[in-house]
């Protein structure tokens, strides 16, 4: 085969050699089934973690150098083709690393008529500043085939299925990231080793603000996890617009623990910013200490006026008052009926003065199913009034 191959690149276009432009062309070759194709067996000998690359150095050697020879295609939009269903492997914003090489065509039309117009497809456009026009050197010459080579980092723009089983991708190149510190490298092992679309533990890993872009892009992105803990992380607003920034766009966190942080009223305000306009599907959210006064009591009770998916809130251990549970109160009064348990305990400001307007909510909320209110600075005579009204309502859990 290799002799068939260097007989057909008896001229070679680029100044290649014979052997370098016969290097393109056996990897362009199709056999079948595809499985024992040269191309084939290359990439998943590159994309395995165990397998064994010696016997490959000699030719990826003279492959890699013979592509770095042909002129770069300055900021092309590529074509590529999967005969598969694969638009949950790439989620809007997810940046990944590409360990193999990726067939490409700079004409749409060509991948088109390999995709045909039944069965699973998915069509990749691709803003790509490395690859490399191996059209006239390939066995194919016809195809248009633009080769980016390997080890390349991608991000997803967009993922729009648009029926009938087809899907239409749009990835763009992107730099590849600085090197990383032994603790950035053990915090993506870390979520790594997750299964897709679990409950994800970060709690107490000391993360910095520059963890939290590896939180978003491994996490939340690419392993889009149903459930995640950062508590005890020191998490300032700061860092907490960087996860916001994730929710407007995400389907699937439904659980955010942000217990024991440093959010403050300003890291409150940048959570409510997302939720008040309902961009995202979180059902619960922790805020235990994080230093919410009143201000920040004041800025959720507005959210909740709007927000249509939160049901349970923690604001436990904070240094909210009487003044900001009673706006909390008169929201659940008035305006939400979506929150069913609210735990507000641990608040020592709040006293017997709350005590008519939490009423007032259990009453006339429908929704609300279980208060918490533990150790606060309520009196006896106040405990006795909630515990007569929580009797009075089927099947409301009251905590004191």
């Amino acid at each position: 085969m290799i002799m068939n191959v260097k007989a057909i690149c008896y001229s070679p276009a680029n100044g290649l050699s014979i052997d370098e432009s016969a290097s393109i062309m056996l990897y362009t070759l199709d056999w079948t089934p595809k499985e024992k194709s040269f191309y084939f067996i290359l990439n998943q000998t590159l994309r395995s973690q165990t397998a064994n690359y010696q016997p490959w150095y000699p030719y990826l050697r003279l492959f890699t150098s013979s592509l770095g020879k042909l002129p770069p295609i300055n900021n092309l939009t590529i074509y590529r083709g999967i005969k598969a269903n694969v638009g949950n492997e790439y989620p809007v914003r997810k940046q990944f690393y590409c360990s193999t090489f990726l067939s490409c065509s700079s004409h749409i039309n060509i991948i088109q008529d390999f995709l045909g117009q039944t069965g699973p497809r998915t069509l990749f456009t691709i803003e790509c500043y490395s690859g490399k026009d191996i059209s006239q050197h390939s066995y194919f010459n016809t195809e248009k085939e633009i080769l980016i080579p390997i080890d390349k980092y991608f991000e997803v723009i967009s993922n729009v299925k648009q029926g009938n089983e087809f899907h239409l991708i749009q990835l763009k190149e992107i730099e590849p990231p600085p090197i990383m510190s032994l603790h950035n490298r053990q915090l993506i092992d870390r979520i790594r080793n997750c299964s897709f679309r679990v409950a994800i533990d970060l709690k107490e890993q000391q993360l910095t603000l520059e963890d939290m872009n590896i939180v978003v892009n491994e996490a939340i992105i690419n392993k889009q996890c149903t459930e995640l803990n950062l508590q005890k992380n020191a998490i300032t607003s700061e860092s907490i617009a960087i996860i916001v920034s994730a929710l407007e766009t995400n389907s699937t966190l439904q659980k955010l623990w942000l217990d024991n942080n440093c959010l403050s009223d300003m890291g409150v305000r940048c959570l409510a910013t997302i939720l008040s306009v309902n961009k995202s599907i979180l059902t619960t959210l922790g805020l235990n200490s994080n230093g919410i006064t009143d201000e920040g009591a004041k800025i959720l009770a507005k959210m909740l006026k709007t927000n249509k998916t939160l049901t349970y809130l923690r604001l436990t251990h904070n240094q909210i008052s009487n003044q900001g549970i009673q706006l909390l109160a008169d929201t659940l009064t008035h305006h939400n009926n979506t929150l069913t348990q609210f735990d507000i305990s641990s608040n020592k400001l709040v006293n017997d003065s709350s005590i008519d307007y939490l009423i007032q909510m259990i009453i006339r909320n429908r929704t609300l199913s279980s208060l918490t209110i533990l150790d606060c600075s309520l009196s006896e005579n106040g405990k006795q009034k909630f515990r007569t009204m929580g009797q009075s309502k089927y099947g409301f859990k009251l905590c004191l």
